[in-house]
C-alpha cells in the first residue's frame, strides 16, 4: 500500500470522527444539481465489498479538512475551501469486469461530450484506458469539475469525480494530495503553459 494511501485513510478516519462530532452543525446540499458533479452508472457493476479505496469527502468536511491545513499551507486551505466534494472510487477487477465497466463507461463518456466538458486526456494504450474531463465555467474563469475515468493494465478500475470551483493551476495540487496519478499529465500542460 502506497504512503499517500496510507495518510489519506488516516485523515479519512480522523475526517469522518469529526463528521460525527458535528453532524448537526453542518448543512446539507444536494451536490448532484451542481454542474461538475458526474452521476456515474458503470459503478452499479460494483458492490459495496468491491471497492478497494473509496473517498467520499463534502463540502462540510473539506471544509474541516482545509482548517488544518490553514496555517500550515494557506494555498492547501483556499483550493479546500471552494470544493464541494471528492469523490475516488477504486475497484480491483478482472479482466471481463474491465471490460463490462469500460463499456458502460462509454455511456457516460459520450453524456460528457454532449454537455460540455472538455476532454484533455485520453489514453488507450495496450491494458491502459484513461479519460480525464473538465468542466469549464461559463467564462472559462475556472472549472466547475473533473471527473476521471481509468482501467489500468485491465486489473483496477477508478472512478473520480471532483466538484466546485477549481483553478487549473491548482489541479497539481489536487492530485498529489489525493494521490489521484491520472491528473499528473493535466498539471503538466498547465504548468508547460504557464
Amino acid at each position: 500500500m502506497r504512503v499517500k494511501t496510507i495518510i489519506m485513510c488516516v485523515l479519512l478516519s480522523f475526517a469522518l470522527a469529526a463528521t460525527v462530532a458535528a453532524k448537526d452543525k453542518r448543512q446539507t446540499e444536494d451536490y448532484t444539481k451542481h454542474p461538475g458533479y458526474v452521476d456515474f452508472d458503470a459503478l452499479e457493476i460494483f458492490t459495496d465489498e468491491d471497492a478497494k479505496i473509496e473517498v467520499y469527502l463534502k463540502q462540510p468536511m473539506l471544509k474541516l479538512l482545509s482548517e488544518f491545513a490553514k496555517h500550515e499551507d494557506p494555498d492547501l486551505f483556499e483550493i479546500f475551501a471552494k470544493l464541494k466534494l471528492v469523490r475516488v472510487q477504486v475497484f480491483e477487477v478482472t479482466r471481463e469486469l474491465a471490460e463490462k465497466f469500460e463499456e458502460v463507461s462509454s455511456k457516460t463518456i459520450k453524456e460528457l461530450d454532449k454537455k460540455g466538458w472538455e476532454r484533455v486526456v485520453r489514453v488507450r494504450e495496450d491494458d491502459d484506458r484513461v479519460y480525464v474531463y473538465l468542466k469549464p465555467s461559463d467564462d472559462y474563469d475556472f472549472i466547475e469539475g473533473i471527473v476521471v475515468i481509468a482501467i489500468e493494465d485491465f486489473d483496477e478500475a477508478v472512478f473520480v469525480n471532483i466538484v466546485g470551483e477549481i483553478n487549473p493551476a491548482d489541479i497539481g495540487r489536487l492530485s498529489g494530495h489525493f494521490g489521484i496519478e491520472e491528473l499528473d499529465s493535466i498539471r503538466y500542460e498547465v504548468e508547460k503553459g504557464n
